[in-house]
């Protein structure tokens, strides 16, 4: 419960600085990165990336918009008549323009997502160093806008999720507006996108029989944290403390990890929930090659997190080396 409240008051901190903003498209930026994550918790990747995609269009609009509006407007729509209400003030201190009944400026269309990467640029020069990604996520974005999300390219939507958009949309708030994208999503939320980020980049290099869902340990803890999900039920109507609970479902899970894995196991914290009876499996040091201080298999009664010996990688970035 503590590290929740402290969730939600770094969270507000974040939001706060986002309303102070002269732009209000950070906020939207932000709420728009806030429903990536329920989309990634719901295993809904594609969505999660036109979500973000959206999000980084917005902070650099924003960025623009800070220093005149008129950077944002779409400038093949620039008519006299718009221009005169872009020029309100100065049409009013003229001698016979002070009675003149015009309307304020507003935008009716933007500038696209390429013209804005192009003018924050000149702001921002090392987002060069980003152009390559931002095409990518930009063509990806496009294909799944007008052809729908495909299941094959899984892979690829992690990836633009966890190593490209959350750490670029990071970087940048940063910089232009001093907001702490991994304060506002959490500690524990930020620490699993870096996870998925590591394992999105290695995996290209490991051979394996299986796909691994980068983004699985993300989703655990976005559940467990805001929905408290699995709830551990009850047993024969009597009601357990969370231990008791936690325990019993730990014996269940060590019976069944039995069946299938035959290493060593032991209990420790979990990174997610912290429940003290998360049953972490590693193997002997000959087939490791030498290291076996690295689990390869995480099973938690607490969150109901379930990592098996094929998504090994996923394990060794999550979890880390087993504690001392």
């Amino acid at each position: 419960m503590a590290k929740y409240i402290e969730h939600i008051m770094e969270r507000d901190r974040e939001w706060r600085k986002a309303e102070e903003s002269s732009s209000q498209l950070i906020k939207n930026a932000l709420e728009a990165v806030d429903g990536a994550i329920w989309l990634v918790a719901g295993r809904r990747y594609a969505l999660a990336v036109t979500s973000l995609h959206n999000s980084v269009e917005l902070i650099f609009k924003a960025e623009l918009e800070k220093i005149h509006r008129i950077l944002i407007a779409d400038n093949r729509r620039l008519d006299y008549k718009t221009l005169k209400r872009l020029l309100r003030d100065a049409f009013k201190q003229h001698p016979q323009g002070a009675d003149m009944d015009i309307e304020e400026f507003d935008i009716d269309r933007t500038i696209t997502f390429a013209d804005s990467f192009d003018r924050v640029m000149d702001l921002y020069p090392r987002l060069n160093d980003w152009k390559t990604e931002i095409k990518r996520l930009q063509a990806v974005r496009n294909d799944i806008v007008h052809y729908g999300g495909d299941l094959s390219k899984r892979e690829e939507y992690e990836y633009l999720i966890a190593a490209v958009a959350i750490p670029l949309l990071s970087e940048f708030l940063s910089d232009s507006s001093d907001i702490d994208l991994s304060a506002f999503l959490g500690r524990d939320v930020s620490r699993e996108l870096d996870v998925a980020k590591k394992v999105c980049r290695l995996r290209g290099n490991v051979g394996r029989s299986v796909e691994i869902d980068a983004l699985k340990t993300v989703r655990a803890v976005v559940l467990f944290r805001e929905v408290d999900f699995p709830e551990p039920t009850d047993s024969d109507g009597w009601i357990q403390g969370a231990d008791e609970r936690e325990a019993e479902a730990a014996s269940s899970l060590r019976a069944e990890l039995r069946k299938e894995f035959k290493g060593n196991l032991i209990e420790s914290s979990c990174r997610i929930c912290g429940s003290a009876y998360c049953l972490v499996g590693f193997v002997d040091a000959e087939e490791t090659e030498g290291d076996d201080s690295w689990p390869v298999v995480v099973a938690c009664p607490g969150c109901g997190l379930s990592l098996s010996r094929d998504e090994s990688l996923l394990v060794r970035e999550h979890y880390g080396p087993l504690d001392e």
